[in-house]
């Protein structure tokens, strides 16, 4: 970024946290979502939403963000920033904290210090793996 490399930030717990989300336009699973949301909220310092996946992804590789959820998401919105995580020293997974793929519509995204400890408070909201109507395919 401006002619210097970019990383992840340092931030080792949940507690100091900034994380962002988006939320569906469906409005069933955007309840869902808020299940999860208001779950995180109540361990981490804030939740930001930018509306853009993208965004949100560079913004972790460049250290201004700490982690990213959403599920239901495009892979032509995730692929390149997912990318950029990865470079920068984070981590990038499904809910369940398998391999990414830019097919499998839900991505979990941090720098990698508190990865696990996000994928846990998510995964607990998760009983079956999502279906293809909850990913919006």
């Amino acid at each position: 970024l401006n002619g210097k490399s970019i990383q992840v930030s340092a931030v080792e717990t949940l507690v100091a946290s900034i994380l962002d989300t988006g939320f569906s336009y469906d409005f069933q699973r955007r309840l869902d979502q808020a299940e999860i949301w208001r779950d995180v909220l109540t361990r981490v310092h804030a939740i930001r939403q930018t509306g853009s996946a993208a965004l949100n992804l560079s913004y972790i590789a460049a250290g201004r963000l700490d982690g990213y959820w959403e599920r239901g998401i495009a892979p032509w919105d995730v692929a390149a920033g997912a990318l950029l995580v990865t470079e920068a020293g984070g981590s990038v997974t499904d809910f369940r904290g398998g391999p990414f793929r830019s097919d499998d519509r839900e991505i979990l995204a941090s720098n990698a210090l508190l990865h696990r400890e996000l994928q846990n408070v998510i995964e607990r909201h998760l009983s079956t793996p999502p279906n293809r109507a909850e990913l919006g395919v």
